[in-house]
């Protein structure tokens, strides 16, 4: 999966959806197009149409919508390029391109800056983060995230949680599974970059009942996890004995080689 991107002017601060250009959606049985979320897309067509993803596609069930924008109006909105008119639903003018046409381009707004692609989050990190003590489970979950290649490490970690596997690299990205549970860990750790209070919280709770469950599993065979992470009263703590230097290691060391993804 890409890094989310963020697409602003150089000069203006013209600014354009983040993400990577577009998206696939669905049609409800009410006409009505939904977003599935990347890495889920397949499994939410499925749901929302009760087709197969190919089938989806090929009936006009499903398709991929790119952010667009007028050139002469300014509004921004998201057109399937291969089923849609190519107007602009404010002005009418056909004047439209593509977020992706315009990177590198001039500025729509102010004409003399450059749309840039640049990452969405950008951390301070603290004072001497290299030399702190991060443990290889960490390095091997957001390795697994960003990679989706399995260290030994994960392995049995992998079969806990119901995964299937393809030399090596995930079949399935479902709920239940390591990847949800890899993606919300590396968050608690992380901290969100866009709430006041940045710092990572003491305590995590999963976002599903089955990620909850699943997480339970891949502690129970993957010990070294289980030394940094314990369950109590339904939220995930950092275990006893994890000290503050390995939570800050953990917490500048996600912060600094973690690719932001989009978690539905």
């Amino acid at each position: 999966m890409p890094e989310i991107k963020r697409y602003t002017c150089n000069r203006c601060n013209f600014e354009l959806p983040a993400g990577w250009g577009g998206y696939t959606y669905a049609v409800d049985g009410r006409g009505r197009r939904e977003v599935c979320g990347h890495p889920s897309e397949f499994s939410e067509v499925e749901r929302i149409t009760g087709l197969t993803f190919d089938k989806a596609m090929k009936t006009g069930r499903a398709g991929y919508a790119k952010h667009c924008v007028c050139i002469e109006c300014l509004k921004q909105f998201d057109l399937d390029l291969e089923r849609d008119a190519v107007v602009c639903p404010g002005c009418s003018s056909r004047h439209v391109r593509t977020l992706a046409n315009l990177i590198g381009g001039e500025c729509p707004r102010c004409k003399e800056g450059v749309i840039e692609e640049g990452p969405l989050i950008r951390w301070k990190l603290d004072p001497g983060w290299e030399r702190l003590p991060v443990p290889q489970i960490v390095k091997d979950l957001v390795a697994f995230e960003k990679q989706r290649t399995v260290s030994p490490s994960l392995q049995q970690a992998l079969d806990a949680a119901g995964v299937d596997t393809l030399i090596g690299h995930l079949r399935n990205f479902g709920g239940h599974h390591l990847f949800r549970v890899t993606q919300e860990l590396l968050s608690w750790w992380e901290g969100d970059y866009f709430s006041r209070r940045s710092e990572p919280m003491d305590w995590t709770e999963m976002s599903r009942p089955q990620t909850h469950e699943a997480l339970q599993s891949v502690l129970r065979t993957t010990p070294a996890l289980s030394e940094l992470v314990s369950i109590r009263d339904g939220r995930c703590w950092f275990a006893e004995g994890v000290t503050a230097e390995v939570r800050r290691g953990i917490k500048n060391y996600v912060r600094k080689h973690r690719e932001h993804v989009v978690m539905t």
